[in-house]
């Protein structure tokens, strides 16, 4: 037989109440009764009945806390109301500064996940309060200060991103750790501010810093898409300036904008006297089909690169350059199989044709890849090849 907390003395509730909270059965029926309460009777309940006795659990799991935040979600913000709010929210802070990406971690995920639930529910202006004040008084070359803006920002509190921009400006070998994961951030939030686009230019046109850093930035301002002419001329000087692969980041960047600009810096790239695919002609030595063992130019790899972006955009300068590349059988095989996959994965025939023939490729190595890229597709004939190799049956032609 069910019990009911409704018409019984307050002592005899709070007993009920600390003897079920973790009931499974219970605990919505809890939070149902003690909405129901007037403030100051709410309030006291959760003070006495659920967050009292104080489990020696409770630093890891955050039971108590979380059904006494579920018990408040729902009331008019009085004076008792918040004061109860801001104390359950400071609870969960050891939780809060214990984000990150799997450095050093004392909570899993799935809690992580609950106490953010209630945590954005309890709207605690004070947890804003005291992270902020971390950000001020923690050194930027640690977790906590990271966190603690990464914790503003899913707040919603602006705060964050200073924190985050104030970060990717404090140079030093200690802090770079840090630094790349506020500069990834800055590009995944997808906040276009003034402040947050000219710490990422600065960030990518300053040679003296950390090149992952300056090399997320360049990341980070493709992601964001601001296609404004002080970002493209950034990419665009960096394209001009930086030395072999460096290049290439900036070059990324420009595709993902993809403005009339963009793509003639790379259309521009991707040209030279010689056709691109005579700089590829040659015997691949490596059996590991992607990693290129022959002597190739600096221009060649440029070139080729700048050509993949723009077929994958459907630029036809890039799609003539990729048509050349796969179909000339001089080029090497691994060159030829990059280019006709990206020539498949825009739904072009003579990339899947020439995949389908190196699927008879005397080298294995080569036959396994072209299956690959063509069985990604959908494609039949790319799947009866990758059987076969599994089974040890498959032939050449």
């Amino acid at each position: 037989m069910a019990l009911s907390l409704e018409g019984v003395d307050n002592s005899v509730v709070r007993e009920r109440i600390q003897h079920l909270k973790h009931h499974p059965d219970w605990d919505e029926r809890i939070c149902r009764f003690i909405a129901s309460q007037p403030p100051e009777r709410a309030v006291a309940f959760v003070r006495e009945a659920i967050l009292k006795p104080e489990s020696p659990y409770e630093k890891w799991l955050f039971r108590d806390a979380r059904l006494a935040s579920r018990c408040l979600k729902d009331f008019a913000p009085t004076p008792e109301i918040s004061l109860l709010r801001d104390e359950l929210g400071l609870r969960f802070l050891p939780i809060v500064l214990d984000m990150g990406n799997g450095r050093n971690l004392h909570y899993c995920d799935g809690l992580r996940e609950l106490v953010w639930e209630v945590l954005l529910e309890l709207k605690s202006e004070a947890v804003g309060t005291a992270l902020a004040l971390q950000c001020e008084t923690a050194s930027k070359d640690s977790a906590v200060y990271l966190n603690a803006a990464r914790a503003l920002i899913k707040l919603g509190d602006e705060r964050g991103v200073a924190a985050l921009i104030a970060l990717c400006q404090e140079k030093g070998e200690g802090n770079n750790v840090y630094r790349y994961d506020a500069v990834e951030i800055l590009g995944d939030l997808g906040v276009v501010s003034q402040e947050v686009i000219a710490t990422l230019i600065e960030r990518c046109l300053d040679r003296d810093d950390n090149n992952n850093v300056r090399s997320l930035a360049m990341k980070a301002l493709g992601k964001l898409g601001v296609t404004s002419a002080e970002v493209v001329d950034a990419l665009i000087e960096l394209c001009a300036s930086e030395v072999g692969y460096e290049k290439i980041d900036p070059m990324r960047a420009l595709a993902k904008l993809g403005d009339e600009q963009s793509i003639a810096a790379l259309v521009a790239l991707s040209e030279g006297e010689q056709p691109l695919a005579s700089l590829w002609h040659g015997t691949t030595r490596s059996r590991y089909t992607f990693i290129e063992m022959d002597e190739v130019t600096e221009e060649a790899r440029i070139r080729r690169v700048a050509a993949e972006l723009l077929g994958k955009l459907g630029e036809v300068h890039g799609i003539a350059e990729l048509v050349a590349l796969c179909q000339d059988r001089e080029v090497r095989v691994n060159i030829r199989i990059a280019a006709a996959e990206v020539l498949a994965q825009r739904g072009d025939k003579r990339g899947i044709e020439v995949l389908v023939s190196l699927c008879h490729h005397p080298d294995m190595d080569f036959r396994l890849v072209a299956a690959k890229a063509l069985a990604k597709l959908g494609n039949a004939r790319g799947i009866e090849t990758l059987a076969a190799l599994s089974s040890g049956t498959c032939q050449y032609k």
